[in-house]
């Protein structure tokens, strides 16, 4: 994968600039090549594959990895202010529904093997941070060659047609500090002012340390799958059309006795098969009796070969989860699970990185506000993994029975269950409870507020 790094800063320069575009246009193919297999739509927008898979394998990890959001928690010993200034970037990313954004980044990186997000001003009467996903067909970023691989610029650009009908590209450019914009052909380079983003803008996550695609090591199998289904189908075709020809056929002879001869010498040479006097009704097929099912094995087998090595099961398979035990269906997603977890340090990276520009612009503008330490913010990834809920229950409910185990342990066995929650839930029930008692066995404990509770419901008084 195309990984651009130099030994120090050089002097930003249009030749300079040139010289990245084309190192870069030499990946830059292979990604259009990614996105045309996940659209499954070639340059004349015709269909690619038959059997198209890379969209079902995309879709299916990217929800998988994103689960039902991130969510972000401030360090415990936070001061005043820091806390606000959390809780004002947290606010933006819930006006900005950043769990969206957070999908479609994750999305391009399992199409790509990598995305891009660029952190920007918005343009509002008080600007405010943003964010917005960057094609990887159109970015890339600079790194310098230490072993902590700082980004020293990024990159992206427009593909555009001139008033002549040349193609050309306008680049902006970023570094820690300024942003600039180039057209190639003009050689000028304009300087576009500050972003106050404290570092460069534009974010590079990875989908894997090997900057590979979900379904990139099984490209040449849904091809092959592809060439099956043809095969198949060009086989159908054809005796389908003998078919057709069959139901109208006649027979060499001059009489009815010289056809139902040249009739039989079809049938024992095996050209045809004859169910009644006469073929017209009952011909099933030309030439020889097909039978597909080795094909459809063969098929069959390359799907599942699919699924496998790319690690991503197919959920919509009859045979997926059909009566098997939680264990079982644990460690027949155990492969894909593994492959979920470890995207978690990318979204980690880029979470901790974009919290970073946020706070950078957020205190360029405000004044009174302390910066926190973005490393003593908790990051996780929510998500919930099927289970086998009557298994479950029917495990709790037998070890119950013996009475050898506290509730506490079998509580803990149960989906998304805390003890600790669930007890403090029954105190509090148990305490409301005994308050309401007193309130009704006392009636000069009546309160106005207690009195009105009561009426509407409160323990069964009407």
């Amino acid at each position: 994968m195309f990984k651009l790094k130099i030994s120090e800063k050089v002097t930003l320069t249009p030749a300079v600039i040139d010289e990245w575009y084309v190192l870069f246009s030499l990946e830059k193919e292979e990604l259009k090549n990614k996105l045309n297999l996940y659209l499954n739509k070639n340059k004349d927008d015709k269909a690619i594959l038959k059997m198209p898979f890379a969209k079902k394998l995309v879709l299916t990890s990217a929800a998988s990895t994103v689960g039902n959001g991130v969510t972000i928690s401030p360090c415990e010993d936070f001061e005043h202010s820091q806390q606000t200034l959390f809780d004002d970037i947290k606010q933006l990313f819930k006006k900005q529904t950043i769990s969206a954004h957070d999908a479609a980044i994750v999305k391009d990186g399992c199409i790509y093997g990598k995305a891009y997000e660029l952190c920007y001003m918005s343009d509002d009467e008080v600007p405010v941070p943003k964010v917005a996903k960057i094609p990887a067909t159109n970015a890339f970023v600079v790194y310098d060659d230490t072993v902590e691989q700082n980004s020293l610029y990024g990159v992206f650009f427009e593909e555009y047609k001139n008033a002549n009908g040349q193609d050309k590209c306008r680049f902006f450019i970023y570094d820690n500090a300024h942003k600039w914009q180039y057209d190639n052909g003009t050689g000028v380079l304009v300087n576009c002012g500050e972003h106050h983003m404290g570092r460069v803008p534009l974010t590079e996550y990875l989908n894997n340390d090997e900057e590979q695609g979900d379904f990139e090591q099984v490209v040449s199998l849904m091809y092959d799958r592809t060439t099956i289904h043809d095969l198949n189908i060009k086989d159908m075709k054809t005796v389908a059309k003998n078919y057709l020809k069959g139901r109208n056929i006649d027979f060499a002879g001059r009489t009815e006795e010289e056809k139902k001869k040249s009739m039989q010498k079809a049938a024992e040479l095996n050209l045809l098969e004859i169910d009644a006097e006469d073929p017209s009704d009952d011909i099933t097929i030309l030439s020889k009796n097909e039978n597909y099912s080795s094909v459809d094995v063969f098929g069959k087998d390359i799907d599942s070969k699919i699924y496998d090595l790319s690690m991503i099961p197919d959920l919509s398979d009859d045979n997926f989860a059909g009566n098997q035990s939680g264990v079982a269906l644990e460690l027949k997603l155990k492969p894909f699970k593994e492959l979920v977890k470890a995207k978690d340090v990318y979204i980690e990276r880029l979470y901790r990185r974009r919290i970073k520009m946020y706070m950078t612009a957020l205190l360029a503008r405000e004044s009174g506000v302390s910066a926190f330490d973005v490393s003593e913010i908790d990051i996780a990834v929510q998500r919930t993994w099927a289970e086998n809920t009557l298994e479950i229950a029917q495990i709790v409910s037998t070890l119950a029975a013996t009475g050898l185990f506290s509730d506490e342990y079998l509580i803990s066995k149960l989906p998304d269950a805390d003890y600790a929650t669930e007890i403090k839930r029954q105190e509090e029930e148990s305490k409301t409870k005994g308050e309401r008692q007193t309130a009704v066995a006392d009636p000069n404990n009546f309160s106005l507020e207690s009195l009105t509770s009561l009426l509407r419901g409160g323990d069964g008084i009407q």
